[in-house]
């Protein structure tokens, strides 16, 4: 070896630490080296596969696509391909192989890096399952629907085909919302997908639609924002209109569905909830045990990795107990009642008592007015707009934060003004989505979920919410609540 080359042992520690395996086999699949990665991949210790053959780990219907990969290398072609391997328990994984010739010596081997991507096939997968079970779902429904995107029709059901007289899915997705509205409401309807696109709630709209003889019909339509294929979409579910008994009999039926599914999917989060919170609890005692037994035999860097586990056990923690509040704000709500706002804002704050006099947090408010609420959800909307004023808040001063109200009709609009670091206006439009965090975790503590928390409770109270912010001087938080009849004007 050149005397300038880098050691051997430096080389294979190299090798060692990169989670990918490598290696090198001959033509004939005979192991000649494997990194450590060979043991957290399938179980085996490097020691024990050199000097046997490759195809003792690949699983038996990818041994011809293997052996020919080995071959193509062996004639001096690089590669990249797929294939199973089997871990020292049977189970299959899935690999990614980019090989290369390398020839010493006159002798010729197939040099290789493996990643495993079972997660990635695995979630390709469920993603795959997860479209089919929403396609036969839709077209079940007996009401048409249809994803809009980019105002045209990125997807619609059996019952929207033939609604639209379309003939097949095909001939009606890609359409513009132009060619399937009469002119008359197009101007209406698109504004209305636009703020639904945008998180409004609003009432549903009886248009005229134009089928594809060229007829018309009158049909009521309500739409609400969702992902399609990850990116916003505005799913529309439409229905003709028809006399009142089987309008109001079909509605019904459908409240009715809603609700069934809306219990399910509460089920669902209370399962999950519950059964990941024993786990997590067992792995940060064990954490904290081995810290307190042990602490003073491992050393400082590894008493350092104990504490960033158990940091992260109680983020996950944080994380289900915040999904778990959001997936029962329309279930375990209680009903909206005649109350004082100005007692659920001084109900915030003796809750978040200490974190406010920790921070210096100044809350301030005008007199304020009689709702229609439900106290126990609100109080916690303005202890999470509270949170986040700290949080966000400013480096040099101490943060403040500022309620005031508006008479707007039959609602009354609140603002939650803070002094903070403020919104990006590229931003603005996606702080009230779930999981959507605008600082990294090192910036400020929370799961993501806080604001989505605060619109959905809100919708609740048929109230809307928007942020107007701008960077280092602040931000508003708007809602409206509806005002009690007996509150004045």
């Amino acid at each position: 070896m050149d005397s300038n080359s880098p050691p051997r042992e430096l080389l294979q520690g190299i090798l060692d630490v990169a989670q990918d395996l490598n290696g090198a086999v001959r033509p004939d699949g005979t192991v000649v080296f494997v990194s450590s990665a060979m043991t957290t991949l399938i179980g085996w210790e490097p020691s024990d596969v050199v000097g046997i053959t490759l195809f003792r780990f690949i699983a038996q219907e990818d041994h011809a696509s293997v052996q020919s990969a080995l071959t193509t290398v062996a004639a001096g072609t690089p590669i990249q391909f797929r294939c199973h391997i089997r871990d020292r328990r049977d189970q299959k994984r899935l690999v990614e192989v980019r090989a290369r010739p390398l020839v010493l010596n006159e002798d010729v081997y197939a040099v290789f890096s493996a990643r495993d991507t079972t997660d990635v096939e695995h979630a390709e997968r469920a993603r795959a399952e997860s479209e089919v079970r929403f396609r036969r779902l839709m077209d079940a429904s007996p009401d048409a629907m249809v994803v809009l995107q980019d105002s045209k029709i990125a997807f619609a059901n059996a019952t929207a085909v033939k609604m639209f007289g379309a003939g097949t899915k095909d001939h009606l997705i890609g359409r513009f919302m132009e060619e399937l509205v009469h002119p008359d409401d197009l101007n209406e309807t698109m504004e209305r997908v636009r703020r639904i696109g945008g998180g409004e709630m609003l009432e549903p709209q009886v248009r005229r639609i134009l089928r594809a003889d060229g007829s018309q019909v009158w049909a009521e339509s309500r739409g609400t924002a969702v992902s399609f294929k990850s990116r916003p979409a505005v799913l529309s579910i439409i229905r003709e209109v028809d006399d009142d008994t089987g309008h109001e009999g079909r509605f019904q039926q459908l409240v009715s569905q809603l609700r069934a599914a809306n219990a399910e999917l509460t089920q669902f989060a209370d399962t999950l909830t519950r059964d990941l919170h024993e786990p997590l609890r067992m792995i940060g005692g064990y954490l904290q045990l081995l810290r307190r037994r042990h602490g003073d035999d491992i050393g400082e860097e590894s008493l350092d990795y104990i504490d960033t586990a158990v940091l992260g056990v109680r983020r996950i923690e944080s994380l289900i107990n915040d999904l778990k509040e959001f997936s029962r704000i329309h279930t375990h709500g209680r009903s909206l009642r005649p109350l004082s706002l100005e007692t659920v804002v001084v109900a915030a704050q003796r809750r978040m008592a200490s974190q406010i006099e920790s921070a210096g947090l100044r809350c301030m408010h005008e007199p304020l007015p009689t709702v229609l609420g439900d106290e126990s959800q609100l109080v916690r909307v303005f202890c999470h707009l509270f949170s986040n004023a700290i949080k966000y808040g400013p480096a040099l001063e101490a943060p403040t934060v500022q309620v005031s109200v508006k008479r707007q009709g039959k609602d009354w609009e609140v603002e939650v003004k803070d002094n903070g670091i403020g919104i990006d206006p590229h931003h603005q439009d996606r702080v009230f989505e779930v999981f959507r965090r605008l600082q990294p975790h090192g910036r400020a503590e929370g799961s993501g979920i806080g604001l989505a928390t605060v619109k959905r409770i809100i919708e609740r109270h048929r109230g809307r919410i928007w942020v107007h912010s701008t960077p280092g001087q602040g931000s508003s938080i708007y809602f409206t609540l509806p005002a009690s009849q007996d509150s004045p004007d």
